[in-house]
């Protein structure tokens, strides 16, 4: 099956927005999905381009998460490019609420500054390891988000000299919750509350 979804928005920081997005939830066999993204405003731009692959034969919940990205941020203190690309095995288990998905992939992301601070140019090749979890109702209304809630835990690490211009390891944990005000259908009223704590550890050479 396929999914187009478009929308309009507006908001005092970034503007008049414009989001989009294509997805075929059954690309080649397994239930193998692919799907592009858009977002545009005038301070951010980005599109993205994701497959999930189900390669075993057999069912099994194991599969490769591919995801090639790019995008342009520009605000009246710096203006950036920035590629990124990654690929890894995941597996998902499906519980009676939630959905929990583990990863350990390789993420190779490029930055060019075009102004502001910062070398003109940068790379990054970190290991990353994810564990998400997400609600049946957060993930099912995704492209129009109303209830239930998501958490993900990332911790990474790079080391120079090995696709990398420095060392460092990183912990990120965001957690969002939304809540449909009086239950209405289609919601109206939608409660969010998001929470996210990162921290950057950049290690002696």
């Amino acid at each position: 099956s396929k999914l187009v979804s478009f929308g309009l928005g507006f908001d005092s920081d970034e503007f008049f927005i414009v989001e989009a997005l294509w997805k075929n939830s059954r690309f080649l066999s397994q239930a193998s999905f692919i799907q592009s993204k858009l977002y545009a405003s005038l301070k951010k731009q980005k599109i993205s381009f994701n497959h999930r692959w189900y390669y075993s034969p057999i069912k099994t919940r194991h599969h490769l998460n591919s995801t090639i990205g790019f995008e342009h941020q520009n605000t009246p203190y710096f203006d950036a490019q920035i590629f990124k690309i990654q690929s890894g095995p995941s597996v998902d288990f499906d519980f009676k609420k939630n959905n929990l998905e583990l990863s350990l992939m390789p993420v190779y992301s490029l930055t060019k500054t075009n102004r502001g601070n910062g070398p003109a140019k940068s790379q990054n090749l970190k290991l990353s390891s994810l564990l998400k979890i997400e609600s049946h109702n957060f993930e099912f209304h995704k492209s129009n988000p109303e209830s239930g809630y998501s958490l993900n835990i990332e911790v990474s690490h790079t080391e120079k000299n090995l696709g990398s211009d420095y060392s460092a390891s990183s912990y990120t944990l965001s957690a969002k919750y939304l809540h449909n005000l009086l239950n209405l259908e289609p919601a109206i009223w939608v409660l969010g509350l998001r929470a996210v704590s990162y921290t950057h550890l950049t290690l002696p050479t």
